[in-house]
């Protein structure tokens, strides 16, 4: 499982929600539940949490951590994920006590904040990305729309600080209010 994707679904049991660990099998050519959980809430420390069950989980069965490639050279290389609240900063907090529990300590990995991690492995959802925009068009500049959709594109940002100027001066649905 080098590409897993997490997702969380609200329609599963009434005021739960429905975090999963999902990824592709190739030779049965299916997606696969690796993990399925349900939480009342999207907060980092809730998602911190849930990673933390997880592994102790995985490391019960297996006898060893997860491993994520950009920590320890082999393991975990892409995380996808679909923008809920929390479920980012939450994965990026447990990577980096992952990192503390279980990289070298000759390496520059063990000094890596949350958002340093998530830089090294994260990628959101171009479906769900998508669909958020499409629900803020007309609401914000054409401007700032244009710069959002910018940043989904596999080639570098020319100018990431303007992309990002220009976002925050398309208005209050831009920046998120």
């Amino acid at each position: 499982m080098k590409w897993p994707s997490l997702d969380t679904s609200f329609k599963c049991v009434k005021n739960w929600m429905e975090f999963a660990v999902e990824y592709w099998d190739s030779d049965s050519k299916a997606c696969i539940t690796a993990c399925r959980a349900f939480v009342t809430s999207q907060t980092a420390e809730a998602h911190l949490h849930l990673f933390r069950a997880i592994s102790s989980v995985v490391q019960e069965d297996t006898g060893r951590h997860i491993h994520f490639r950009h920590i320890h050279g082999e393991g975990i290389e892409v995380v996808t994920v679909d923008e809920h609240k929390g479920q980012a900063l939450g994965l990026g907090m447990f990577l980096a006590e992952l990192t503390q529990l279980t990289a070298s300590t000759d390496t520059d990995i063990q000094a890596l904040s949350a958002y340093d991690h998530l830089a090294r492995c994260l990628r959101l959802c171009y479906v769900h990305f998508h669909r958020n925009l499409k629900k803020i068009q007309g609401k914000v500049t054409k401007e700032a729309y244009e710069a959002m959709r910018s940043l989904a594109s596999a080639e570098p940002v020319p100018d990431l600080e303007e992309t990002k100027r220009t976002i925050r001066a398309g208005g209050d649905k831009a920046v998120g209010k």
